[in-house]
């Protein structure tokens, strides 16, 4: 057991990190509305903010923020893209 984390084993622990953490599947499709989504998508397309701030200010990573940007595109701008 000595290169045990603290988490395993430790189910309660786990779903937290699963659920409210970054790569988390379950709630994270509810957690953005469209609006939102596409708010934080212009703000990437503003040279005046970089990505990193972006992430920071909603607490995405930049990853996320790129798909929503390839959405958007893929959907001509509409707000179908979600």
């Amino acid at each position: 057991m000595l290169g045990r984390t603290p988490l395993e084993g430790d189910r309660s622990a786990m779903h937290t990190l699963v659920v409210g953490g970054q790569g988390g599947m379950t709630d994270k499709k509810s957690r953005w509305s469209t609006d939102e989504k596409i708010r934080i998508v212009l703000q990437a397309f503003n040279l005046q903010s970089s990505m990193a701030e972006i992430c920071r200010k909603h607490n995405l990573v930049p990853r996320t923020v790129y798909i929503w940007k390839e959405k958007f595109l893929a959907a001509g701008g509409r707000a179908q893209f979600a």
